[in-house]
C-alpha cells in the first residue's frame, strides 16, 4: 500500500519536499490557502535575492536551478548616506510568485509532472491533518500557523512594491535611520524590478516615506504601488516540532542576519522529505545545515545596536558572509 503524506504550504520548501517525495512513490497531497502555485500573495511576486552555490544545491536537492537564478556580480550599497559598491561571492536573484519565470512556477510545473496531487485553497489547521499520514507543514511567514502550533516567533513587518523595468540582475541595499532594524532593498530581473522595506523592530508609514525620498535622491527610482506586508520567523530551527515536520521558513532554515531564505527553503525541502522515512537522519542533516543559526542571530543583534553601528556593519557583513550559511550548500 503506497504511503500517503500531506504537505501544508506550497511554497518552494513545500513544493521541493512534494518532488521529492513523489519521486521515491509516495502519494503526495499538497495543500495550499492560495488558489494557484506562487507563494504567500500578501508577499509575491516579489524578486529576492540569496547567496547559494547553485551548482551543488542543484546536486543537493536533484532539481535544475540554473535557468531560475541570475547572477549578481555588483551591490550598491547605501549605508547613512554614503555609496559603495562591492560583491558577494555566489549572489543571485531569482523571481518568486505565479509568473512563468518564477521559481515557484517551474517547482510547480515539476512537481505537477511527477504526480503531486494539489488541493488549492486549503488553510492550514492541526484538525485537517490525516492520522494515517506524514505530515509536513510548510506554511512560511504566515503568522497563523506560528498561533496553531505554538512556536515563539518575531513579527517581521514591511512594505513592498513592484513595477516593470528594463534594468537586469541589479541590487541596491539601503541602510538609514528610516530602514530602523533592518534594511531595505530593490532587485531586478526577468524585467521586473521590486523594492522591500522590512524590519522586525518599529517600522511605520512615515519610514517609507523617507524612503521614498532616499529611492528618488539616490537612484531616481519611484515606485507608485506599495504595499503592507507582515509575517513571523521563528526564533529557533526545528525540524520536528510534536509529531509535525517543519520545514522552509517555519523551520527556522533562514539566514537570520540578512534574512536570505531561498537557499534554505530548498535545502530543507530536501530534508523535511528525508525525515518521512528516516527521521534520525534528516535530524543530522538539519542540524549540520542550520548550525550557525544563533551565531548569526547574535552578529544580528550586535550588528544593530553598537553605538557605532553605522561604522561597524560592513565589519559585521563580512564576519556574517565567511561563515556557514544557514541552509547554504558549499
Amino acid at each position: 500500500m503506497t504511503k500517503r503524506v500531506e504537505i501544508y504550504g506550497a511554497g518552494i520548501s513545500g513544493l521541493v519536499a512534494a518532488i521529492q517525495l513523489a519521486r521515491q512513490g509516495f502519494e503526495v497531497h499538497l495543500f495550499d490557502r492560495e488558489e494557484r502555485i506562487g507563494g504567500n500573495q500578501i508577499w509575491h511576486p516579489s524578486i529576492q535575492t540569496t547567496n547559494l552555490n547553485l551548482d551543488k544545491t542543484s546536486q543537493y536537492i536533484e532539481i535544475e536551478l540554473k535557468n531560475l537564478f541570475h547572477p549578481i556580480n555588483n551591490i550598491i550599497f547605501y549605508r547613512y548616506g554614503r555609496r559603495s559598491t562591492f560583491s558577494l561571492p555566489d549572489m543571485y536573484a531569482c523571481e518568486r510568485g505565479p509568473r512563468e519565470k518564477s521559481l515557484d512556477f517551474a517547482l510547480g510545473k515539476l512537481a505537477s509532472d511527477v504526480g503531486v496531487i494539489f488541493h488549492p485553497g486549503v488553510e492550514f489547521s492541526k484538525r485537517l491533518s490525516s492520522h494515517n499520514a506524514s505530515t509536513i507543514v510548510a506554511t512560511g511567514l504566515n503568522i497563523e500557523s506560528y498561533q496553531e502550533l505554538g512556536i515563539p516567533y518575531v513579527l517581521i513587518k514591511g512594505y513592498r512594491a513592484l513595477t516593470k523595468t528594463n534594468l537586469n540582475s541589479i541590487l541596491f541595499t539601503y541602510m538609514s535611520k528610516c530602514t530602523n532594524y533592518d534594511f531595505a532593498y530593490i532587485a531586478a530581473t526577468n524585467e521586473l524590478l521590486f523594492c522591500l522595506l522590512f524590519s522586525r523592530g518599529m517600522i511605520s508609514d512615515r519610514n517609507l516615506s523617507q524612503l521614498k525620498i532616499l529611492l528618488k535622491d539616490t537612484e531616481k527610482i519611484e515606485f507608485n504601488n506599495w504595499e503592507y506586508s507582515h509575517g513571523a520567523l521563528p526564533k529557533e530551527p526545528h525540524l520536528f516540532w510534536g509529531d509535525w515536520i517543519l520545514t522552509g521558513t517555519l523551520s527556522g532554515m533562514i539566514d537570520p542576519y540578512l534574512l536570505h531564505g531561498i537557499s534554505g527553503a530548498m535545502i530543507s525541502g530536501k530534508i523535511a522529505a528525508l525525515a518521512v522515512s528516516d527521521p534520525s537522519k534528516a535530524e543530522v542533516e538539519f542540524q549540520w545545515f542550520s548550525k550557525n543559526f544563533l551565531i548569526k542571530k547574535c552578529l544580528k543583534s550586535v550588528s544593530s545596536r553598537l553605538p557605532l553601528k553605522r561604522f561597524s556593519v560592513p565589519a559585521m557583513m563580512w564576519i556574517d558572509n565567511h561563515l556557514h550559511g544557514v541552509g547554504f550548500v558549499k
